[in-house]
C-alpha cells in the first residue's frame, strides 16, 4: 500500500482472493486458538492455508470496515516456515513439536513496533511515517516466538484519541474511518478500533490492543469481543507510541476468554527496557492464567465476593441494566460460594463536576514528556518531529491530516447526537454534510498538551484526582470496603472487602477510574441493543448506539489479580454465550 493515503478515505489493502479457503477450516468469525492447534496437530489444514483464509477474509469484507491498515507481505512466508517445522511429523511427535501458539493469525495495533520492515508504527499519523523504533516490542516478540503469524497492523484513533476534540473514534489520517459491523456507520469506539473490528470479523484469531483510558475495554464491548486490560506494567510498553507511562498498557483482544488468557500468559513478563515491569511480583510471573480456567470448571464453589458499585449504574439504559441483573448477577447470586455486595464510589460526585479538559490533564502532562522521550529514541525520524509543538505544526501544514476547526454548528451537533429514529438521524447527517462539506479535524487535545506540564498546577490537581478515583474514592475503596485506609470517606463502603467489582461496561466513569492506576479489567459481550433509537457521536458522523449495536459486562480486580477476573468471567461467559448470536445481528452483507 502507499505510504500515505487520502485522508478520510480508507487505504486499499493490496489483497485478492488468491485461492479458495479450505472447507475444513472452522468458521473464521468463531475460530479459537485451540481449534487452530487441533487442526494443525491433526494436519486437517496447514498454517499457509489458514493464513490465506484470513487474508481472503480481509479482502472480502474490509473495503467497507477499514480495520486493517497494513498487510505483512511476509505473512505467507512465515506460515510456510511454520509448516516446514512440522513436515514429516504426525501424531504425538507433531504435537510435541508445535509451539504454544503455532500458526495462530495475529494483528497488531498501529502504535506498536514490530520487526517487519514493511510495517509502520505511526499511531495513525502521517507525522511518524518512516519513523523507526530501535526494536520490536517485547510482547510482540513473545507472541511471534510462540508461533503467531503476524498478518499486519490495524487502524486506530489517531494519536490514541489524543488529537482532536470532538473526534471520531477509529479515524486516522493514515487509515481513514474504521466502522463496526452491526450498524451502518457504526462508531467502533477506540482507540484500538481496528483491532476490535478485526477480531469480531474473523480477520485474525488474536489482536494486540493498547489502552491509556478505555482504549481496549470500550472498543471491545462496542464490537462484541473480549478485551483484557492487564495490570499496568505486566506487559512491556517499550517500543509503543506513548501517552501516559502511568496508565499505558498493551492487552489481548480476542473472541473468547480462554484465548485472552493464553495470549496474556505469553505477552506478560519483565523487560529491561520498561522499568515498570520490574514491579511484577515473582508469584504473578509464576501463575499463568489459562490453567485457572480449567480449574474453575471443576470448582463446586466459587468462593468469591463480588461488589456492584450501584451509584455507577445511574444513567445506564434500563434494557442494559435488566440484562446485567438477569443474565449476570442473578445466576452468580445463585451459585454456591458467591456473595454479592452493593458498594459505592463517592469519587463519582467529584468526577461529574470536572470538565473534559480537567479529566484529561493528567494524561496530557504525561504525554508532554513521554512523546519527546519516545521520539528521541527513534533510529529514524524523517519528519523531524521532536515533541508536541513540532507535531502540531506538522499537522497544520499537511493537508492529508485534514487540519481545520470542526465546522458543524452547535445546533446540528446537538440534533444528531441525541436520540432519534434511524431515518431521522441519517437525514440530519446528510444535511450537515451537504452544508459544510468534508469533515475537518482539529488538534485541540494536542494543544492542551502543550499547555500542561508536570510542574503545572493543572497537572498536580489532575494527579490528585486520579489517585482519589483509583483509590479511596473509586476502585480500591470499593474493593477494600471497611478495611480501607485512613482516607476512606466516612460513611461509605462499610462492607467487608470484595474480590472483584462487576458492572455494565458502558459505566464509562468506572473504566476511567480503573485506568488511573492500572487496575486490571475484562469486558465480555453481554447483549445487543433492540431499541430503534439511534444516538450519534459528538461529531454527528457516527452511530454510537442503535439497533443491534453490542454492549458488554466488565469485571475489575486488584492489581496483578487477573486470576480473580478469570474465575468470575469464565462463569459469565458460559452463562451468557452472547457471541453465538453475533452473525444474525451483523449487517446482512457482512455475514458469512
Amino acid at each position: 500500500m502507499s505510504a500515505a493515503t487520502s485522508a478520510g478515505s480508507a487505504p486499499s489493502v493490496p489483497l485478492v482472493l488468491a485461492r479458495p479457503s479450505p472447507a475444513n477450516i472452522p468458521p473464521l468469525k468463531s475460530l479459537t486458538t485451540q481449534q487452530v492447534l487441533d487442526g494443525l496437530s491433526a494436519a486437517t489444514f496447514t498454517t499457509e492455508q489458514l493464513v490465506q483464509a484470513h487474508l481472503n477474509q480481509i479482502a472480502r469484507f474490509d473495503s467497507e470496515l477499514h480495520a486493517v491498515l497494513q498487510i505483512n507481505p511476509n505473512a505467507l512466508n512465515i506460515a510456510r516456515e511454520l509448516d516446514a517445522e512440522l513436515a514429516g511429523l504426525d501424531g504425538p511427535a507433531r504435537k510435541k513439536k508445535m509451539r504454544p501458539l503455532h500458526g495462530v493469525p495475529l494483528l497488531v495495533k498501529d502504535n506498536v513496533a514490530t520487526a517487519e520492515p514493511a510495517l509502520e508504527a505511526t499511531a495513525g499519523s502521517l507525522a511518524l511515517l518512516g519513523a523507526k523504533p530501535a526494536r520490536q516490542n517485547l510482547a510482540v516478540t513473545r507472541l511471534r516466538d510462540a508461533g503467531c503469524v503476524l498478518l499486519g497492523t490495524t487502524n486506530c484513533s489517531e494519536w490514541a484519541n489524543f488529537r482532536s476534540r470532538p473526534s471520531d473514534s477509529g479515524w486516522s489520517a493514515r487509515g481513514g474511518q474504521t466502522y463496526g459491523a452491526y450498524h451502518a456507520k457504526q462508531d467502533p469506539s477506540g482507540s484500538s478500533s481496528g483491532s476490535a473490528v478485526a477480531v469480531d470479523m474473523g480477520y485474525c484469531v488474536l489482536a494486540v490492543g493498547t489502552e491509556t483510558s478505555g482504549s481496549i475495554i470500550s472498543p471491545a464491548t462496542q464490537n462484541n469481543i473480549v478485551g483484557l486490560k492487564p495490570t499496568t506494567g505486566l506487559v512491556s510498553r517499550d517500543a509503543v507510541v506513548p501517552i501516559s507511562p502511568q496508565q499505558d498498557t498493551l492487552g489481548p483482544m480476542t473472541r473468547t476468554l480462554a484465548d485472552a488468557a493464553l495470549m496474556l500468559d505469553v505477552m506478560m513478563g519483565r523487560d529491561e527496557h520498561d522499568p515498570k515491569t520490574a514491579e511484577i511480583p515473582e508469584a504473578r510471573l509464576q501463575s499463568p492464567l489459562h490453567p485457572r480456567l480449567t480449574a474453575v470448571e471443576e470448582e463446586a464453589s466459587l468462593s468469591l465476593r463480588i461488589g456492584i458499585p450501584r451509584d455507577a449504574l445511574q444513567g445506564i439504559k434500563s434494557a442494559i441494566l435488566e440484562a446485567f441483573e438477569t443474565r449476570v448477577v442473578a445466576p452468580l447470586r445463585a451459585r454456591e460460594g458467591v456473595t454479592i455486595v452493593d458498594c459505592t464510589m463517592p469519587g463519582l460526585l467529584r468526577f461529574k463536576t470536572l470538565s473534559l479538559v480537567e479529566k484529561t490533564n493528567y494524561m496530557a502532562g504525561e504525554f508532554h514528556d513521554a512523546l519527546p522521550a519516545y521520539l528521541a529514541a527513534l533510529t529514524a525520524n524523517p519528519q523531524h518531529i521532536d515533541g508536541v509543538k513540532a507535531l502540531c505544526a506538522f499537522i497544520k501544514s499537511t493537508p492529508e491530516e485534514e487540519y481545520g476547526e470542526n465546522e458543524e454548528t452547535d445546533e446540528k451537533r446537538d440534533d444528531s447526537a441525541g436520540d432519534t429514529t434511524e431515518e431521522e438521524a441519517e437525514n440530519i447527517v446528510e444535511e450537515a454534510v451537504h452544508d459544510i462539506g468534508p469533515p475537518r479535524r482539529n488538534i485541540e487535545r494536542l494543544e492542551q498538551t502543550q499547555a500542561v506540564t508536570r510542574d503545572s498546577a493543572a497537572f498536580a490537581a489532575a494527579k490528585t484526582n486520579a489517585a482519589y478515583f483509583a483509590g479511596a474514592g473509586g476502585v480500591q475503596g470499593a474493593l477494600d470496603g471497611i478495611k480501607g485506609g485512613p482516607d476512606r470517606p466516612h460513611g461509605f463502603n462499610t462492607h467487608e472487602p470484595v474480590d472483584i467489582l462487576l458492572l455494565p461496561t458502558n459505566a464509562s466513569a468506572v473504566n476511567y477510574f480503573a485506568a488511573c492506576e492500572g487496575h486490571p479489567q475484562v469486558t465480555l459481550p453481554l447483549g445487543y441493543r433492540d431499541s430503534p433509537k439511534v444516538k450519534r457521536n459528538d461529531t454527528g458522523r457516527l452511530v454510537a448506539t442503535g439497533p443491534n449495536v453490542p454492549y458488554g459486562v466488565s469485571a475489575i480486580a486488584r492489581k496483578y489479580d487477573e486470576a480473580s477476573l478469570m474465575r468470575v468471567c469464565s462463569v459469565i461467559e458460559k452463562q451468557t454465550r452472547t457471541r453465538e448470536h453475533a452473525e444474525e445481528r451483523r449487517l446482512a452483507h457482512l455475514r458469512g
